[in-house]
């Protein structure tokens, strides 16, 4: 193999790599916000799912 033809399959390689880490690490980072506040929203529900005797007690 052409060492100008094995470097650039490894640049490109190097590259593609890169990109893909930016888009993971920026876009977990980005929705980072709304995904917690879904989860939140899911803690909560458990929360009062968990505590239910004693919510049906105080509305009844």
């Amino acid at each position: 193999m052409d060492a100008n033809l094995y470097w650039r399959k490894t640049r490109s390689l190097t590259l593609v790599l890169l990109g893909v880490w930016v888009i993971i690490t920026f876009g977990l980072a980005w929705f980072a916000r709304t995904s917690t506040s879904s989860a939140c929203l899911a803690f909560r529900w458990a929360s009062i799912w968990r505590h239910r005797e004693r919510w049906s007690s105080i509305f009844s």
